[in-house]
């Protein structure tokens, strides 16, 4: 019977140590998650002269997607560049009319985001 006692003490043990594990495993696995969420409401940087003016006064453009908010784009920005994020401004970009050779087209709309960082931090683009 002791071999048995012995075994269920080092099972504890060792199940307090798979415990602590699991806890690190799951905050790298909720923040790689918020990261992989991050990328579908932020689409892409957008790079302009103009953007490129906003840059140097740390406001930096982005696409996001269509149905993104100001919250959401905040977080995500916050969780892929990993700044602090002062202030959101989206703005709903419409299409312009364009033509080619006798074809009329549209350009295609998109929602742009104006990201305010906090002073002293930037973003890599």
């Amino acid at each position: 019977m002791a071999l048995f006692k012995k075994n269920q003490k080092t099972q504890k043990n060792q199940s307090a140590e798979d415990g602590a594990q699991d806890s690190q495993q799951t905050e790298e696995s909720v923040a790689n998650s918020h990261k992989s969420w991050s990328y579908s409401i932020i689409k892409r940087p957008l790079i302009t002269e103009k953007t490129y003016n906003l840059a140097q006064r740390n406001v930096y453009a982005f696409e996001v997607a269509p149905d993104a908010n100001k919250k959401q784009v905040k977080k995500a920005v916050e969780a892929l560049f990993e700044v602090p994020i002062s202030q959101v401004r989206i703005m709903n970009v419409q299409p312009q009319s364009v033509s080619f050779q006798q074809q009329q087209g549209k350009t295609r709309a998109i929602k742009k985001a104006l990201v305010s960082v906090k002073e002293g931090y930037s973003i890599s683009i």
